[in-house]
């Protein structure tokens, strides 16, 4: 059941993210395009540590849950906002705002990433002392 979970999980995340990405398409600032790509990859990279190691699919459910949906809101919204002939002083203001928490929601994807990963690295400096110690007392 999980796997099937995991799976399910694995194959949204992806399509919503690569629909993500391919809305950077309508973007003219390029700069502002190859962060939400950055954030896309970021993303994806999460998925593939979900993918393999499927138990850690709890631990990445805010991720999935609430940062994935927001991204898409933003950036679809985004993408409306810059593409419209008449801007007023609001709709700039969003623009800008949007532009402005791009860096943060990296950040929080990086994070995510991150926290994924630190289980394996502490089970992996776990595993390398408890050999050193066992190659010594052989030694």
């Amino acid at each position: 059941f999980k796997a099937m979970q995991v799976e399910k999980a694995v194959k949204e995340g992806g399509e919503r993210l690569r629909g993500i990405r391919a809305q950077t398409r309508l973007i003219a600032d390029n700069a502002i395009a190859s962060k939400i790509q950055d954030i896309c990859k970021t993303g994806l990279d999460i998925y593939d540590y979900i993918q393999k190691n499927p138990d850690d699919l709890t631990k990445a459910k805010q991720f999935i849950n609430y940062y994935l949906d927001a991204t898409e809101k933003i950036v679809k919204q985004y993408v409306e906002l810059v593409s419209r002939k008449d801007k007023s002083t609001e709709i700039e203001t969003a623009i800008k705002n949007v532009e402005n928490v791009l860096d943060s929601i990296k950040e929080t994807y990086t994070k995510q990433l991150h926290n994924l990963l630190e289980d394996d690295l502490l089970d992996l400096n776990t595993e390398i002392k408890v050999l050193e110690k066992t190659m010594k007392l052989e030694g």
